[in-house]
């Protein structure tokens, strides 16, 4: 029984450091990534990948919970009827692979992809902005004061 535990928390523990390592590299290619587009790196970056890392974790725990429940229903079914269930950590490895693919999408994307994304998002609020501008008549007056500040200077000019 000792010896079944031990292999199970092997198992779970290499999933966390599995996922640590691809977490890890992919904070350092998104350095990387800033570095190429010359990008800032600030602790807003870092700050980014902690909380991910976090929800990460949070989604392995219960990853966790649940192999705990199972893991405990086969081991009282082997005792109780000789079922010969495998007690291995099904969820929590399947929770971690999941993470593990999203990591390595993440550290293969293109620079310019996520440039690219970026600025399309600047593009829409932009636009947003401009409407709600629109709407408060805030653009209005902008030809109206261009007009009257030339016809202005070359008054003065004569």
């Amino acid at each position: 029984m000792t010896k079944l535990i031990i292999n199970q928390l092997i198992i779970v523990l290499l999933c966390y450091v599995v996922d640590i390592v691809a977490i890890l590299v992919d904070l350092r290619a998104g350095i990387k990534k800033a570095k190429q587009r010359g990008e800032y790196r600030s602790s807003t970056g870092y700050r980014r990948t902690i909380e991910k890392a976090t929800k990460y974790f949070n989604f392995l725990i219960f990853g966790l919970l649940f192999d705990t429940l199972q893991i405990t229903v086969c081991y009282l079914l082997h005792n109780q009827v000789g079922s010969n269930l495998p007690n291995i950590p099904f969820i929590t490895i399947l929770f971690a692979v999941g993470i593990l693919i999203i990591e390595v999408k993440s550290v293969y994307e293109k620079a310019e992809n996520k440039t690219k994304h970026e600025i399309q998002g600047a593009a829409k609020t932009a636009q947003e902005v401009i409407k709600i501008m629109k709407q408060e008549g805030l653009l209005d007056n902008i030809g109206t004061h261009e007009t009257n500040s030339e016809n202005n200077t070359t008054e003065h000019d004569i």
